[in-house]
């Protein structure tokens, strides 16, 4: 229970860092890491696919619905939602974390929001923005992997 808690402050002291801070950061591209996506990749390595996929649909919801919300409910917790379960088949399969395995499913999130809006018809989203902002989405959700999946392993009591 105490561990839940803690999971869900973390989770809501990230989405308010996320909205705050790092999305108004001045960095190129006009785009910032992924705090959200990255806690549910370290939830679904923690405590499995069924957890991971759970999370990610409310932790999704929760980022669909935070301001400034200009695109469809349910975006964010459908790909939150798809890599939770990717993260935790991952633990099922191989048997123990690691920071390489967290790295490989925050990746693979990264580039579904892209695949999903054209999939929505998402009339912002174009092949040439997707070829200049995916490689800085990854390397920025790439930074912050590790630490935060240290820092999530901490609070679920498991060491990725």
């Amino acid at each position: 229970m105490a561990r839940g808690i803690s999971t869900g402050l973390l989770v809501l002291v990230s989405l308010v860092v996320q909205v705050s801070v790092l999305n108004r950061l001045p960095l190129p591209g006009g785009i910032a890491a992924d705090l959200l996506l990255v806690e549910v990749v370290a939830i679904g390595l923690c405590r499995g696919a069924f957890t991971g996929t759970v999370s990610g649909f409310v932790i999704g919801l929760v980022s669909d619905a935070a301001p400034p919300a200009d695109h469809p409910l349910g975006y964010y917790a459908l790909v939150f939602c798809v890599t939770g379960f990717l993260a935790g088949r991952s633990l099922e399969r191989s048997g123990e974390t690691s920071v390489a395995l967290a790295m490989f499913c925050v990746a693979v999130g990264t580039m579904l929001f892209p695949i999903v809006g054209l999939m929505l018809g998402d009339e912002r989203i174009a092949w040439g923005l997707v070829g200049r902002m995916l490689p800085l989405a990854l390397l920025y959700n790439l930074l912050v992997c590790p630490l935060l999946v240290w820092l999530l392993g901490r609070v679920l009591g498991r060491r990725p």
